[in-house]
């Protein structure tokens, strides 16, 4: 009896051992393969090239595994039969003896050569892969014409498609199962989803409308544009001639400024431009990026379809596509309250009074839906940089104001100092 449990033993360990393998190559992505095979030595290597045509893998593999299915069980129920003889010359004896070995060789097999196996390959499949890599190419080869037929067969039935091609949206979500697992941080996967975003986004989605645009005319001299070279807050600045849909070209405010302390007051800012780029509206921002690469620029003007400037793209603007909003100090968004100590925070003008006051704990009035449509409608008249109003207790400062509207906010939520300041 002993004998006919080592038996039984052997045939479900080998079948465990196929499922195994069958489990672990076809679990393994080709990508994952082609990794190790470039960071391993000659195991990961025979695992790509096993992986890169699993078929034949998988053939060799399944038929080893009925082999010893089939075989194994039929000579362990006839040895055990003979055993059960032996011990007893009944009828009835030799039946049930019989009738139960297969039935529990067969639940064995099921469950300890097949189920168990196959889970634990799918989850360890990387070092199952790497333990079974030389025994499945000797089994390749042993049973080389075996493999042939099959394929010819199979080929005829069901043609071969080209190499399989691996689709953004799979490395997107293998990008979601990395981060889940552990293995890629969160970061890192967002990012490698914002990747495949970029040609699905154009230029006139990431650019700054030209009505929140500084523009400068290229006529003016540095000392005639000193106040708004000292108000704007942009390292560089578009020059127009005429009208703003006449852009000629891009200040660097630094080079502005330079000539403004060097005494050289009365040059012409469009001396000290550079060539303007322009992009059209529909641009991919993935193409754009490439022409900021390309051409060696951080600036392009977006023009419509009739050649109209429209807008301002930046390399900031795409590269936030990538790594998420970019915010210095003064970079506001109507999404974006920023608190720049425990009683001021700073806000785009078209920032909800309600977000406001849940952020910042006030109690402004929500009349009008905007903090600049509240200003307009405290102080009457479109105000200029530096002014404030003071109202259920805090102060509203005007931080920044183009020609047509507040752009920036700064709110004090203590404003005494300020006005004792004042009256003094």
């Amino acid at each position: 009896m002993v004998t006919v449990l080592v038996a039984a033993a052997a045939v479900v360990l080998l079948s465990a051992l196929c499922s195994l393998s069958e489990a672990a190559f076809l679990s393994l992505p080709v990508i994952r393969a082609r990794a190790l095979a470039k960071l391993g030595g000659r195991t990961a290597r025979a695992v790509l090239r096993i992986r890169e045509n699993v078929q034949n893998a998988i053939l060799v593999i399944v038929m080893m595994n009925t082999i010893v299915n089939v075989v194994g069980t039929y000579l362990v129920t006839t040895h055990a039969a003979r055993v059960a003889e032996e011990a007893s010359r009944r009828e009835d004896m030799l039946e049930v003896s019989g009738a139960w070995i297969t039935a529990l060789l067969t639940a064995a097999i099921v469950v300890f050569g097949e189920i168990l196996p196959k889970t634990v390959g799918e989850r360890l499949s990387v070092g199952v892969c790497l333990a079974a890599a030389y025994p499945v190419l000797f089994l390749i080869t042993l049973l080389r014409p075996v493999v042939w037929a099959s394929e010819a067969i199979v080929d005829r039935l069901v043609p071969r498609r080209r190499g399989s091609v691996t689709a953004k949206e799979e490395i997107e979500a293998m990008a979601e199962e990395g981060q889940k697992d552990g293995t890629i941080h969160s970061r890192e996967a967002d990012v490698i989803q914002r990747v495949f975003r970029l040609n699905d986004i154009a230029a006139e989605d990431v650019m700054t409308p030209r009505i929140r645009c500084h523009m400068l005319p290229g006529d003016s001299t540095v000392e005639e544009s000193r106040e708004d070279l000292t108000r704007i807050q942009a390292a560089r600045i578009p020059l127009f001639s005429g009208t703003r849909d006449n852009v000629t070209g891009v200040l660097r405010r630094a080079d502005a400024l330079l000539a403004l302390g060097e005494g050289r007051g009365g040059t012409r800012l469009a001396d000290l431009g550079t060539k303007a780029k322009f992009v059209p509206a529909t641009m991919p921002v993935d193409r754009l990026l490439f022409e900021f690469q390309r051409e060696r620029v951080q600036i392009a003007i977006v023009v419509g379809e009739y050649g109209e400037t429209i807008g301002l793209a930046t390399l900031e603007d795409v590269m936030e596509e990538l790594v998420g909003e970019i915010l210095d100090e003064k970079d506001v968004d109507e999404r974006t309250i920023k608190r720049v100590s425990r009683e001021e925070v700073l806000v785009h003008g078209q920032t909800e009074v309600a977000r406001i006051n849940r952020f910042f704990n006030t109690e402004l009035p929500e009349d009008r839906p905007t903090i600049a449509g509240l200003l307009l409608e405290k102080l009457g008249r479109l105000p200029r940089a530096g002014e404030h109003c003071v109202t259920d207790g805090v102060d509203i400062v005007v931080d920044e104001v183009n020609e047509k509207a507040i752009v920036r906010v700064r709110i004090l939520k203590d404003p005494s100092p300020r006005e004792a300041a004042e009256k003094a």
